[in-house]
C-alpha cells in the first residue's frame, strides 16, 4: 500500500506545482501578446 500511496502523493504535489508554474507562464505569454 505504501508503494502505491507514495507516488500518488508526490504526483499530486508535482501537478500542483506544475499547475502554478503553467499559470504563471501563461500570464507572461498573455501579457507579451496583448502588449
Amino acid at each position: 500500500m505504501a508503494e502505491v500511496q507514495g507516488p500518488e502523493v508526490s504526483g499530486r504535489n508535482i501537478l500542483a506545482d506544475g499547475g502554478l508554474i503553467f499559470l504563471f507562464i501563461f500570464l507572461l505569454i498573455a501579457l507579451f501578446v496583448f502588449f
